[in-house]
């Protein structure tokens, strides 16, 4: 059984990291099927973890955010490594 509490309060560290080793593998693919292809597993993981995907995103939301830079660094330093290796 699935526990949303642990994904509420994951760190968003290890999510941050988690995340840019998806990215270091995604780099080969042209931007079409990285896009594509992460939508088909985040579908595929909350369908196998029996999650609302919607309840998914809004986590990553709330743990993205940080209310005084917009951003928590974490997740600053992905979107950096992401723009710089997906381009």
């Amino acid at each position: 059984m699935f526990n949303r509490d642990l994904m509420v309060n994951a760190l968003s560290k290890d999510v941050a990291q988690a995340a840019m080793r998806l990215v270091d593998r995604l780099q080969n693919y042209p931007a079409p099927i990285q896009s594509v292809s992460v939508a088909a597993l985040f579908l595929t993981v909350c369908q196998v973890h029996g999650v609302q995907p919607q309840d998914v995103f809004t986590v990553a939301k709330n743990m993205m955010a940080d209310t005084i830079h917009g951003q928590r660094d974490e997740f600053r330093a992905l979107q950096m490594y992401a723009k710089h290796e997906l381009a």
